[in-house]
């Protein structure tokens, strides 16, 4: 008699003789609001798993990590009216 290995797979996950619980893709703290410091995790284009926090891409700006689908990008969102940049988020003047 042959052994058999069974395989289980959950999400595109598996393991042999036990199915594991889906990992989320990309969870995003904040989505687009600068008002917040927010942080994005999952995974790059280039394949990398990571935590991105919001940054001051400029004095006037933010670059907001967000999720594209299941995976992390960002934009670089301008700040309003007599606010700028500091910590990742847009602050009054």
């Amino acid at each position: 008699m042959s052994a058999r290995v069974l395989f289980n797979c959950v999400a595109g996950r598996c393991s042999v003789g036990k199915a594991l619980a889906p990992r989320s893709d990309c969870v995003d703290s904040d989505g687009l609001d600068t008002a917040y410091q927010g942080t994005t995790t999952g995974v790059i284009t280039s394949g990398s798993h990571g935590r991105y926090s919001d940054v001051c891409d400029s004095e006037t700006a933010v670059r907001e990590y967000i999720c594209y689908g299941s995976q992390v990008g960002f934009q670089n969102l301008v700040c309003g009216a007599r606010t700028h940049c500091r910590d990742g988020t847009c602050v009054p003047v």
